[in-house]
């Protein structure tokens, strides 16, 4: 399968958002021997940019990471959340997914 090693290329990329988007096939394609090396390049690219918040613990929700855990315990404890922007809609939608997450894996 050529195209699995290109998209593991991509998870290395200077900009985080390609690193975000660009995790998520490796994992739809390869499954759970995937997972790792793509919860990994969330959590880094999410510290990186706050702003990817959203995208990422959508993509998380569907998959089963518990080394997202602690990422997404302490984006609850925020007095202020990241994210897509600053607004109370998607502070609900953020809280929202987080908690889903945790109840999930905890």
């Amino acid at each position: 399968m050529k195209t699995l090693p290109q998209l593991r290329q991509l998870l290395t990329a200077d900009y985080e958002w390609t690193r975000v988007h660009a995790a998520a096939a490796p994992w739809g394609i390869g499954g759970d021997a995937e997972a790792p090396s793509v919860v990994h390049t969330r959590l880094d690219a999410w510290d990186s940019n706050d702003a990817t918040s959203n995208h990422i613990l959508t993509c998380l929700k569907r998959m089963r990471p518990m080394p997202a855990l602690p990422r997404t315990r302490t984006e609850l404890a925020l007095h202020r959340r990241s994210g897509r922007s600053r607004s109370t809609e998607n502070d609900e939608d953020l809280q929202s997914t987080c908690h889903e997450i945790v109840a999930r894996l905890a």
